[in-house]
């Protein structure tokens, strides 16, 4: 008999028995979407299609369709397997593989705790995310795509576990009462030890040498593979940042405007500004630092081999943390996000970010802020007027927001949102 194109892989499927005739059918099927421009994802991976489009699968496969759109919530769509459609061609002659799907404004999804338990710290082990919860024992992963929980991790200590993280090269580390660090390197030995002051910055791994620094200002430098202390230096005043990684090795900075950079191996400190102009922060930028100071003149390149260059004037917003990647450095300011990329000449303003900005994330394919509206925003640094899409967090941001592939994952009112970029 004759049937309509669109219905013979199904009416195949439905009379004749798994074979290799019928492993080779591909059913195609009409996906819409409000907005349009959503990506297809097949399976879990992505297809490089985008609505409006026909999509073609195997019943024998994987049939979970995403349809995703930044800072939209997804569709999940579960098309006929051969399970679904073997032996029922008389169903199947009406029906009309079309789809068309609401794409509404809001997040991938949002995940609370378990017997009113509260998400207290987030990171990314890998591309999965994991959440400490408030017993300061356990620790939980998520599944980045459903938002699900997966099985508790209750570790034995006799501090509350406080925060916690991953590094490259597979190292762990967490934070154990208010002075214990505990760390676990890629070939699976772990080790611990107590600083004099309060903890409450990452660590950082360079040259087989971890740093951390205190709330006192003293910064400490551990063998990776053993934890012996190798060096331990003074700052000069409270911290204005974790101890970032870099070209010129560890980058300090404090209140009062000091930044140095600290040889891994030795503890050696490079000086890069004296203290009294006020806030900075130190990052690195290419293959040297950038130091985002107060002030006139504050704004500087370092580069490799020392050399300062001015780039102009900015203010830091106090306890704020900047970005860094491999792209450039943005930081927070009274006007709002401020971007240089590498080898720009001037940094640009991201007036896509808004102005009363609290928290700033990203990776070299764009940046997001959460504002004091708690709306998370996008933008391409290479169009900073513009807004890419928004998001209402519909509550309290609770920590800094995590940007890891294709999603957000931020902390709000002790759950947590992920949101689609």
């Amino acid at each position: 008999r004759l049937v309509p194109l669109k219905h013979a892989g199904h009416l195949a499927l439905a009379e004749f028995l798994d074979s290799d005739l019928t492993r080779a059918v591909r059913i195609p099927v009409a996906l819409e979407s409000t907005p349009s421009g959503a990506e297809v994802l097949l399976g879990g991976k992505p297809t490089e299609l985008v609505t409006p489009c026909v999509l073609a699968y195997s019943p024998f496969e994987d049939t979970t369709v995403v349809l995703r759109l930044p800072g939209r919530t997804s569709a999940v769509l579960q098309l006929p397997g051969y399970a679904d459609v073997q032996g029922r061609a008389a169903e199947l002659a009406s029906w009309s593989p079309r789809l068309a799907v609401e794409l509404p404004e809001g997040p991938r999804w949002v995940l609370e705790p378990e017997d009113k338990q509260r998400f207290v710290y987030l990171w990314m082990s890998g591309a999965v995310p994991i959440v400490l919860l408030d017993d300061g024992a356990s620790t939980r992963p998520v599944d980045a795509r459903g938002g699900t929980l997966g099985s508790a991790v209750n570790a034995r200590m006799d501090n509350p576990m406080r925060m916690g993280g991953s590094l490259p090269g597979g190292v762990e580390w967490r934070i154990l009462g208010h002075r214990t660090l505990r760390v676990k390197h890629g070939q699976g030995a772990s080790w611990e030890k107590q600083v004099l002051g309060r903890l409450e910055r990452p660590p950082a791994v360079e040259g087989g040498v971890l740093a951390v620094v205190d709330e006192a200002g003293t910064l400490y430098g551990f063998q990776l593979a053993t934890g012996a202390e190798l060096w331990r230096r003074s700052l000069g005043g409270s911290p204005a940042q974790p101890p970032l990684a870099s070209p010129l090795g560890f980058l300090t900075a404090t209140a009062s405007g000091a930044a140095a950079a600290f040889a891994p191996a030795t503890g050696v400190a490079r000086n890069l500004a004296a203290a009294g102009r006020g806030l900075t922060l130190a990052v690195p930028h290419g293959t040297g630092a950038l130091l985002i100071g107060t002030g006139p003149g504050g704004l500087r390149r370092v580069a490799a081999d020392g050399t300062l260059t001015a780039l102009g004037e900015t203010v830091p917003r106090p306890n704020t943390l900047a970005y860094a990647g491999a792209d450039g450095a943005a930081w927070i300011g009274p006007a709002g996000v401020t971007y240089l990329a590498v080898g720009a000449p001037a940094p640009v303003l991201l007036v896509g970010l808004g102005k009363a900005v609290t928290h700033i994330a990203g990776d070299p394919r764009g940046l997001v802020a959460v504002g004091a509206d708690h709306v998370l925003r996008a933008v391409d640094p290479r169009a900073p007027d513009k807004t890419l899409w928004s998001t209402p967090l519909g509550g309290t941001l609770e920590g800094p927001p995590v940007v890891a592939g294709d999603a957000v994952f931020i902390l709000v009112n002790g759950g947590l949102t992920a949101v689609e970029r």
